[in-house]
């Protein structure tokens, strides 16, 4: 479906006539609404009728599926020079899948991890990324800042708490330009009509 554009509208709308815009719409959305659900009920039956004999066909053309599976192993010679054989009706084959790593019985990719990160440690990857989520549960955290031995610690202030006028104070949200990026909540508008108006 196309993405409708915004439409550009240039008259003047009072709160009267925007009550009577709401009226059409809420009984256009209870239109809309009874023929979707009519549409489903219709649906429903008809896969409730057809449901048996997709089943069947689905059997059987399953067991036909199982039985060229057989063939196709137990004449290995058929396909010698190719993966594939040309039928009278379609071809059948064996397709090669994309490479894939599968762990050994009694081994877990925790386990392997660690094996690898002693012998061949450059296949172990970490993954740097901002914590975005906790960032965001975080925004609006203060912090003191403190030097101790050379190195600079935060020490968390409680909510309501005054900090001693000497410390230097962070709010988590203060360091995210710094950081290049910002914490934004986007709006979108919504038309709630309410459902227990018949359509007309």
């Amino acid at each position: 479906m196309a993405r409708k554009k915004k439409a550009i509208i240039t008259e003047d709308i009072t709160r009267d006539i925007a009550e009577e815009y709401f009226a059409e719409y809420s009984k256009l959305d209870a239109k809309i609404s009874k023929i979707l659900a009519d549409q489903d009920l219709k649906i429903a039956k008809i896969r409730e009728q057809k449901q048996d004999i997709l089943t069947e066909l689905s059997e059987k053309k399953e067991s036909y599926f199982d039985k060229l599976y057989h063939f196709a192993e137990t004449n290995p010679d058929s396909f010698a020079s190719r993966k594939s054989l040309e039928m009278m009706h379609g071809k059948i084959g064996f397709r090669t899948g994309t490479p894939k790593l599968k762990t050994l019985r009694g081994f877990t990719w925790a386990s392997v991890t660690n094996l690898l990160q002693e012998f061949l440690p450059e296949y172990v990857r970490t993954k740097d990324e901002p914590n975005k989520e906790l960032l965001i549960a975080d925004r609006d955290k203060r912090f003191i800042v403190e030097n101790e031995d050379g190195n600079t610690i935060h020490v968390e202030l409680a909510k309501g708490e005054e900090a001693p006028e000497d410390k230097e104070i962070i709010v988590i949200s203060d360091m995210f330009t710094k950081s290049g990026f910002e914490c934004i909540q986007d709006e979108t508008f919504f038309v709630e009509p309410k459902k227990e108006e018949e359509p007309v």
